[in-house]
């Protein structure tokens, strides 16, 4: 039981060796995964496979930096979706601001986890959320849950922002 700790330790910390070179490209996307992956396990095999890509990226921002920056951006997307997928997460909440106005009384309100577990519980039995860096990672106990808090939080207005809703799906 031991060994397979360590390995996704390993794994995330070497993911995280080969990515840090790239943060300049998109440090806020960076940061996020990277906080991501400290809190949910990613496997060995796909670190592995994402070593030449990281590599190929950082060649390739020597000599233009906005098709790196677009690739290392897909990059991050995919490693995200990877480990909401493998770790079970169904709904993938983005543009949660740091401060909201409350309707009743106009006083700004920072926006805190128990914030956001409140409001996810009212939907549905939510298993666990973790929320980083203005994003939102919540695992319901059932998939229609998922699709209903999905269609009603959508385009949302939150405080000043939009927040967009995505449903992630399959194993």
């Amino acid at each position: 039981m031991s060994y397979v700790t360590c390995d996704v330790v390993l794994s995330s910390n070497t993911m995280e060796t080969f990515m840090t070179p790239l943060r300049f490209l998109s440090p806020r996307n960076h940061d996020r995964i990277v906080d991501l992956l400290r809190k949910e396990p990613c496997d060995h095999s796909l670190v592995m496979k994402a070593i030449p890509t990281l590599q190929m990226i950082q060649a390739l921002s020597m000599v233009n930096q906005e098709v790196a920056r677009s690739k290392f951006e897909r990059f991050l997307s995919s490693i995200e979706t990877h480990v909401l997928k493998k770790n079970g997460f169904n709904l993938m909440i983005r543009n949660i601001p740091n401060v909201a106005q409350m309707r009743e009384t106009d006083e700004k309100v920072v926006i805190r986890y128990v914030h956001i577990r409140d409001t996810l519980r009212q939907f549905g039995n939510l298993i666990m959320f973790h929320m980083i860096r203005g994003t939102v990672y919540a695992k319901f106990a059932d998939q229609e849950t998922c699709v209903k808090t999905h269609s009603l939080i959508n385009n949302m207005m939150m405080g000043d922002n939009i927040i967009n809703s995505e449903l992630v799906m399959g194993n």
